[in-house]
């Protein structure tokens, strides 16, 4: 799959996206999108969105990953004593990284250890902003390139109903336009 055809009608299969007729024949050639990286892991499958793809000082970025956990997986949400899932950048460009946001879980019941966990069983949806500040630092950066590198990882332990496995780090990068002010 390719382009943003390609990244709507996987959002669709993985049940992560409703979209209009209008998007899924992709945006007008003026609009600016969303990059996307996709990745399938034994546990889970997920596509990391970033936009916009220019960096800009005192622009915000938004980063979002769509994840859906395979049948009969879990991973961990914040507020348990396990690791939970979590989005860590790492950017070219000194960014100002918001908190990230995450949906509601639930709670779990870990037969094993009798135990009540909070999870993420069925697609979730992370989101976290960012913005490049717009210091001399940056705009030094900026000068004379005309691209930016952000990096992450997508953090996570997965469990079925009998074990937990070895956490997992998933990479993804995008290499963005870079533009001063």
């Amino acid at each position: 799959m390719h382009g943003v055809r390609g990244v709507v009608a996987l959002l669709l299969a993985l049940g992560v996206a409703e979209v209009s007729a209008r998007q899924a024949a992709g945006p007008p050639a003026t609009s600016v999108t969303a990059r996307a990286v996709s990745r399938s892991t034994p546990h889970l499958k997920f596509i990391a969105t970033i936009s916009p793809p220019v960096i800009v000082p005192d622009a915000q970025i938004s980063i979002v990953v769509d994840v859906v956990p395979k049948k009969g997986m879990h991973v961990y949400a914040p507020g348990t004593k396990y690791r939970p899932v979590v989005i860590r950048l790492q950017a070219d460009p000194p960014l100002r990284i918001h908190s990230p946001v995450y949906p509601k879980p639930t709670v779990y019941r870990f037969k094993p250890l009798n135990e009540d966990v909070l999870v993420y069983d069925a697609p979730f949806r992370l989101v976290i902003d960012a913005v490049a500040e717009d210091t001399v630092a940056l705009r030094a950066q900026l000068r004379g390139r005309n691209q930016m590198t952000i990096k992450g990882t997508l953090d996570y332990q997965a469990c079925d109903d009998r074990l937990c496995y070895l956490p997992a780090s998933e990479p993804f990068q995008w290499t963005l336009k870079a533009a001063g002010k």
